[in-house]
C-alpha cells in the first residue's frame, strides 16, 4: 500500500475523478480521544481507483463535498497529521526558517492503512484512532 504522495495531495484538494451523482462526506477523526487539529484525510478507490478523495481536518472534523463526486462504495482511508515538532528547519540560503513536523499519526491509519469507510449518502463516517 503507498503512503499518501503529492499527486494524491492534489487529487484530494482538487476533487477526485468520478462519475456524476457523488455524495457528501463528513464526519470526525479523533486520535487517542483528541480531535485532529489540523490533518487530511484521503478516500483511496479500492487498487488506487477508482480516484482520491477527500480534504483538510480541521478540529476533528472535515467533509468532501458532494460536488467533488465521490462515488458511493468502499474505499481505504489515510489520514495525515503532520505535528509541529517545536524546531525549526532552514528553508535554504536566505529562506526563512519553517517549522518542523513529523507525522503524529501511525502508519497503519495512513502510509500502510488498516482502515476502511463503506460511503453511502447521507452517513456520516467517523474516526476514532489509537495508538
Amino acid at each position: 500500500m503507498r503512503p499518501i504522495g503529492c499527486l494524491a495531495l492534489a487529487a484530494v484538494f482538487a476533487g477526485g475523478c468520478g462519475p456524476a451523482g457523488g455524495v457528501p462526506v463528513r464526519g470526525t477523526v479523533t486520535f487517542d480521544g483528541t480531535p485532529i487539529p489540523a490533518g487530511i484525510i484521503a478516500f483511496v478507490g479500492p487498487d488506487g481507483g477508482p480516484g482520491v478523495y477527500g480534504g483538510p481536518i480541521r478540529d476533528g472534523r472535515y467533509e468532501v463535498p458532494a460536488d467533488r463526486m465521490m462515488p458511493p462504495g468502499t474505499y481505504r482511508v489515510q489520514v495525515s497529521w503532520p505535528k509541529p515538532t517545536g524546531k525549526t528547519v532552514s528553508a535554504g540560503e536566505g529562506g526563512t526558517p519553517m517549522p518542523e513536523t513529523a507525522e503524529a499519526i501511525p502508519a497503519r491509519y495512513n502510509a500502510a492503512t488498516e482502515l476502511t469507510a463503506d460511503v453511502r449518502r447521507g452517513a456520516a463516517v467517523d474516526f476514532a484512532l489509537t495508538r
